[in-house]
Parts: structure tokens; sequence; C-alpha cells
């Protein structure tokens, strides 16, 4: 159980639940080992629920340099796919994906990745938001437009719609090669170049975000 507020009287607290863990074994009187203090903190983090939102085109996993197609499209970058792989043995993070790859749906994601023997599991995809509405206060008229951040909102509707903090503490990463986010997700977003796309450097990047965040 984590307490979130100032824990002063009289003021709104609360109070986070996850999993229930048992650390009895390693209760003393005595001042803590680190290495004691550092499994305890591993156990804690492993029970956070990592997401890492992935771009399935040129800023992650396909690069400009790919040319090589099957009948589910783009062949991936076989370095990526390793760096990938790496992010995953080290975080054991959800893969969802945000990408337009996602409009075929997520079994058909879901099965791209098994055939293609990729690493970690695909558990979602984000909804897509079509357009926002405005309308002019005087003259009633209504237009839509795509907003600036859009995919950012998507991902927050995604997280509003599959996550509960209270219940279930959670982090997350989004990689793309396009800063169309929302301000309050900066700190969660790792930026990649389409020429390279994801490199061992920007896999180090997601690890840290993904372990250290919490």
């Amino acid at each position: 159980i984590g307490i979130v507020g100032s824990a002063k009287p009289f003021t709104k607290n609360a109070i986070i639940y996850g999993k229930p863990l048992d650390f009895s074994e390693y209760a003393t009187t005595k001042k803590i080992e680190k290495e004691v203090e550092d499994k305890v903190s591993d156990m804690i983090k492993d029970e956070i629920v990592k997401c890492l939102f992935v771009e399935t085109e040129d800023s992650y996993i396909v690069t400009i340099k790919s040319n090589d197609f099957d009948e589910n499209g783009s062949i991936f970058d076989p370095n990526a796919v390793d760096n990938l792989r790496y992010v995953i043995d080290c975080t054991n993070a959800d893969v969802i994906i945000s990408s337009t790859w996602r409009y075929d749906g997520l079994d058909k994601m879901q099965k791209l990745w098994k055939d293609r023997n990729m690493p970690g599991k695909i558990v979602d995809i984000t909804p897509h938001l079509i357009f926002a509405s405005f309308e002019e206060v005087d003259s009633k008229d209504i237009w839509q437009k795509r907003p600036i951040g859009s995919r950012g909102m998507e991902i927050d509707e995604w997280l509003r719609l599959n996550t509960n903090e209270m219940l279930e503490p959670y982090t997350y990463v989004i990689v793309d090669d396009e800063d169309d986010f929302l301000l309050h997700q900066a700190s969660h977003v790792v930026l990649t170049d389409p020429n390279f796309g994801l490199t061992k450097v920007i896999a180090n990047q997601i690890i840290n975000k993904l372990n250290n965040s919490i």
C-alpha cells in the first residue's frame, strides 16, 4: 500500500492499493542491508504494470531502409527487433500498438507478432480519434479537424479506459518519431530517428524510463 498526499492532519490523502506483498521475512531491528533493500525495491518494481506504446512504422522497428515485404507488410529491421527484445527482457513491459497498423485490428496485429516471432506480447491497440468538432458561437457553423496531439489523446484515452492507479500502479513509455503528444506526457515520450529506428541507445532510454520512473 502506498499513500499519496501531504500526510498532514485534516488534509486529503489517497491510498494506492497494489498486489499484497509480504516482506515479513526481512523484518529486523537492525539497519537494513543494502542487498536486502535492493531486493525489496526490485520486488515492488516488478509489480508495477509497464506499458510500451509502439509505433510500428518508420520510427520504431521499420526504418526507411527496409524495402522487403511479406503478406503482413514491411519486414521489420532485425537490429531494431533485437533491441526491442532487449527492452522486453529488461522490463517485461506489455506492448500496445499506437501506429496506423492498428487499423487492421488487434487479432491481425497479434497474428503478425506471432508469425514473425516478435518479442513481448501485444495486449491491445489504442483507439482512433477521428475528428474534433468545433462550433462558431454566433453562426453555429460546425466543422471538424484532427487536432494537434491526437495520438497523445488516443493514448490518454487508452490509459483512462484500461488503468486504475489506485488499484494497480502503472508506468508507460511512448515511442514515436513525431512529437504528436500532450504536455503532461513529455516525460514518457522517447523520440526516434526514422533513419535508424529502435537503436540500442533508444532502447536504454526506454528501459530507464520504465524501470526508474516509479
